[in-house]
């Protein structure tokens, strides 16, 4: 009698997680409805955070500027002359902050990603636009070697000579000090963000920007601390379960990283977006089914995937997540 009730919770069990995953595969054929708008449909999050970068820059606040328009990045691929606007922005940002190493980086990202002869279709002042394809002509023409003209050289005039200086007498040696001037404490990136967040809990893009900070230096505690306090503060917002997905996921919590990403397609639904973001979290519980040997389900997810993006959308997709090999992976037992 025991071991016939075990198998009935079993049956139970198995009958539930069946409907709960047809629910969520429910819901991505929702948002895979109107997909093909996808490289139009872009997140207001990132929109925002290009227009805020776009003002920081021409308020000359080219720090702040880098900050916003490269998370802004993230979510504009989907539409190449908002890409193309956010590339110009931040290769003059870093021009004007003397970093030459990172604007050739971005130039050549640039070339690479978007059309740049089309800048007259983009909405920026003309001085910017000429000031821009200058620094483009300037990389271009940096590898050639030109002979330096040299200016002539000029007669050397003898200053003339000095009369002899008078003795000077020093006044007696005192033990006192002068005082130095106090040092007032100049607060870092970190403590800046910590501050706004804190005046403005609501307000995600502190959140990002620290979270970014923290992880490029492979901090994933501080990193998942930050995401922590963005879903305390903002449990609505589904922004905040992605990136809790992606820690977990990251450090092989694939179970976690499961039940994060299912939230976040949940959040989805009520805002009624179609956008990147929405794929990518697909492709990423695909991923966890994959891991948790869920194979069945996965097979779903992958079919979902595959049937409603082109082979270029998923390609760019998966090289930005920097999944190529773990996808392939997954899915060479598919038929």
């Amino acid at each position: 009698m025991k071991m016939i009730f075990k198998k009935k919770n079993k049956r139970k069990t198995n009958i539930k997680e069946i409907v709960q995953f047809s629910a969520i595969g429910l819901l991505g054929v929702m948002l895979f409805s109107n997909l093909f708008l996808w490289s139009q449909e872009i997140d207001p999050f990132y929109l925002k955070l290009l227009r805020e970068g776009e003002k920081s820059f021409l308020n000359r606040n080219y720090k702040v500027a880098v900050e916003e328009l490269e998370i802004a990045m993230f979510g504009l691929h989907g539409n190449k002359n908002l890409l193309a606007k956010a590339y110009i922005y931040i290769i003059l940002s870093y021009r004007y902050l003397k970093n030459v190493g990172k604007c050739e980086e971005y130039v050549k990202k640039a070339v690479k990603s978007v059309n740049l002869e089309e800048l007259n279709n983009l909405e920026i002042d003309m001085s910017i636009r000429n000031e821009f394809e200058n620094l483009l002509n300037y990389f271009e023409s940096k590898g050639k070697k030109e002979e330096p003209i040299k200016a002539p050289e000029k007669p050397q005039i003898k200053p003339p000579e000095k009369p002899p200086e008078k003795p000077q007498i020093k006044p007696p040696k005192t033990n006192t000090k002068p005082k130095e001037p106090e040092k007032k404490p100049v607060k870092t990136k970190y403590q800046e963000l910590e501050e706004r967040i804190i005046s403005e809990p609501q307000n995600l893009t502190p959140y990002l920007e620290l979270y970014e900070l923290h992880r490029r230096n492979n901090d994933v505690k501080a990193a998942r601390k930050v995401i922590q306090d963005l879903i305390k503060n903002n449990p609505e917002e589904r922004i905040g379960f992605y990136f809790m997905g992606k820690i977990e996921f990251s450090q092989s919590n694939y179970a976690d990283a499961l039940t994060n990403f299912k939230q976040a397609l949940r959040l989805s639904e009520k805002i009624q977006l179609e956008n990147v973001v929405n794929v990518k979290t697909l492709i990423y519980i695909s991923l966890c089914l994959y891991h948790l040997d869920r194979k069945e389900l996965q097979g779903s997810f992958v079919k979902l995937i595959k049937n409603n993006t082109s082979d270029e959308q998923l390609r760019l997709m998966l090289k930005e997540e920097e999944l190529e090999k773990e996808w392939e992976n997954s899915i060479i037992w598919l038929p």
